[in-house]
């Protein structure tokens, strides 16, 4: 019984989630990833218009488009996403933008001022 509990131990210490880095491993650049929030009907680019976004091709609307274009970030690219990286990465025209949806989903973050912060997408996958 203590043979177990100290092996018990020794993996819950060692254990650490596994983060491949897909990009390298398939020989992706970033740049060649097609980013912003795609429509969940027809998978073309949605734009963010009076608080949706709004595809231009069939017209679908939604207002949590941008939590799958999030998730795919998480898998892909990083679990960690700052305020410009977001608005980078969703197409939005300004910080405020980024910053209003990133907080509205209330995710974990560390750093003190909006310019600092880091949001932790790992809730997002789980």
């Amino acid at each position: 019984m203590k043979e177990r509990k100290k092996i018990k131990r020794l993996l819950m210490k060692l254990n650490e989630p596994y983060n491949p880095d897909i990009l390298s491993y398939y020989g992706i650049d970033k740049s060649e990833l097609i980013t912003g929030v795609l429509c969940p009907k027809c998978n073309n680019q949605m734009i963010r218009l009076n608080a949706n976004w709004e595809c231009s091709a069939c017209l679908h609307t939604s207002k949590t488009a941008h939590i799958q274009a999030l998730r795919d970030y998480a898998l892909i690219i990083s679990t960690d996403i700052t305020n410009k990286e977001c608005k980078d990465f969703l197409h939005l025209s300004t910080s405020m933008q980024a910053y209003y949806l990133l907080n509205s989903l209330n995710l974990p973050f560390t750093g003190t001022s909006r310019r600092t912060r880091t949001y932790h997408l790992d809730s997002l996958i789980t």
